[in-house]
């Protein structure tokens, strides 16, 4: 009876230990590991703390990726500081032989915005760019150059012209100019209809930035959202709008910001999609999206514009199914739900193109910028790297990007990641692959994840008691 009481007293205590372990992480450092390979089940490793893989239609055998985007949770009881992942994968035979092929994981920083802080983990034509051309690296920056023209990455930041450069997960600090920009006084530029969270890049010269909005609720419940100003990577504004806010489900808030300096401002409005702005009014001649806009309610036929000439459609309800057009191609969306990748044929080099929308209620994504107006449409980006872009036609590039390695018969890259306001909640950090390429689902078009190791870097106990206590 002594010898199954020690068990079961030892057996609770090596319990205990372990839990401590793995939920309070007294060291502030832990590794969690999946391996897909494994049939039984590694609790000690770390797999029972991965979760939530899916969606399942994206998925084959629970780890071959056939769909875009994908998602797990790695669930912690506490915060890190930093995540360290490594990942071994397969490509599939079809796929390694396509042109353009770029994978990024992330870690979600904004729920409701989904915004996902996403770092590269696989970039073929950079892979293969760095045989075939001269590449230095400095302060942890990949250098490429295709004639080996500067000294040093220094040199040719110093000589200060990039139009022959092409940057990815990077970005430089830089003034951009409009050369020939006039303030506008009399024409007010007036967008309606837009749901949920977006961001815009405005561009000021010796005026106000001033900006009159009109949200609403479309549903009378509580509702807490932030409005963000930023110039270059500063916050300069931020304000917190509450439930309070609002009079009858509807609010008029006034951005007005006075004696800014000439450049680029960028605005985010941070939302739930039961967030309707039903107006944006302004006396600014120049005014673009970013990448995402959800419009709702329109009432008559909208145009849109774009240097890009490839569109992702989604309707989130029948009412909204229909034809669209992109520079007089017509295209339909006539499923709900359902991601549809539309692009013109006829790319319009020496003009924008054309989104023309017949219904409302369209989510719609692209790499690019979108404006309602051609004359306010403007790109103080720098050139990134992406399928569009033919590199024969660059000198060099500019990347933030540990290079994949083959080895075995699978590749493996390693990345850092930034963990400090990532959102957490019961289910812990949520994690994404991105991989865009495989938009269409096809069964013979994978990426098999074989391995996941995470690393988390945080305050060890004995430093967080130490600053709760003051000694």
């Amino acid at each position: 009876m002594k010898k199954v009481r020690f068990f079961l007293y030892s057996f609770l205590g090596v319990s205990l230990m372990v839990l401590a372990y793995f939920y309070v992480v007294p060291s502030g450092k832990i590794t969690y590991s999946y391996d897909f390979s494994k049939k039984s089940f590694n609790l000690l490793g770390g797999q029972g703390f991965f979760h939530k893989f899916g969606p399942s239609d994206r998925l084959l055998d629970k780890n071959k990726i056939i769909g875009d985007p994908v998602y797990f949770n790695l669930r912690t009881s506490r915060h890190f500081n930093e995540a360290e992942i490594k990942l071994k994968y397969k490509i599939s035979q079809d796929l390694s032989r396509a042109d353009f092929l770029n994978i990024e994981a992330g870690v979600l920083v904004d729920k409701n915005n989904w915004d996902y802080r996403l770092y590269p983990v696989y970039n073929n034509k950079l892979n293969s760019l760095s045989e075939k051309w001269s590449v230095k690296e400095e302060e942890a920056v990949l250098f490429f150059q295709k004639n080996n023209i500067f000294a040093s990455y220094s040199d040719f930041i110093n000589n200060n012209d990039f139009s022959k450069t092409i940057f990815y997960n990077y970005d430089i600090d830089r003034e951009f100019v409009l050369d020939d920009y006039e303030p506008q006084t009399r024409n007010i530029l007036e967008i309606n209809k837009i749901r949920g969270s977006y961001s815009f890049f405005t561009y000021v010269k010796e005026e106000a930035l001033n900006i009159n909005f009109i949200f609403r609720k479309i549903e009378a419940t509580s509702e807490n959202f932030r409005v963000r100003v930023y110039q270059a990577n500063d916050l300069i504004f931020e304000k917190n709008i509450s439930d309070n806010n609002f009079s009858n489900n509807t609010l008029a808030f006034v951005l007005d910001l006075p004696d800014l300096k000439e450049g680029v401002y960028k605005v985010e409005i941070n939302s739930s999609d039961n967030i309707i702005t039903d107006e944006i009014r302004a006396n600014l001649t120049k005014l673009v999206f970013l990448n995402k806009l959800f419009l709702d309610e329109l009432t008559s036929e909208t145009t849109i514009f774009s240097l890009k000439n490839n569109f992702r459609l989604k309707a989130l309800s029948s009412e909204h199914l229909g034809k669209i057009e992109i520079n007089n191609e017509s295209f339909w969306v006539d499923e709900i739900y359902k991601q549809f990748n539309v692009s013109s044929i006829s790319d319009r080099v020496d003009k924008l193109n054309r989104l023309k929308l017949y219904s409302s209620g369209l989510l719609i994504e692209n790499n690019g910028l979108f404006s309602f107006t051609e004359e306010s449409f403007f790109d103080p980006w720098l050139i990134r790297l992406d399928q569009d872009l033919n590199i024969e036609n660059f000198d060099f590039i500019v990347a933030k990007y540990n290079k994949a390695e083959f080895k075995d018969e699978s590749w493996e890259s390693i990345l850092k990641v930034d963990l400090n306001g990532a959102f957490v909640d019961k289910d812990g950090y949520h994690f994404i692959f991105s991989i865009p390429f495989l938009s269409e689902i096809r069964e013979e078009n994978f990426v098999e994840i074989e391995k996941i190791e995470i690393s988390l870097t945080g305050t060890s106990l004995k430093a967080k008691l130490k600053k709760y206590f003051n000694f």
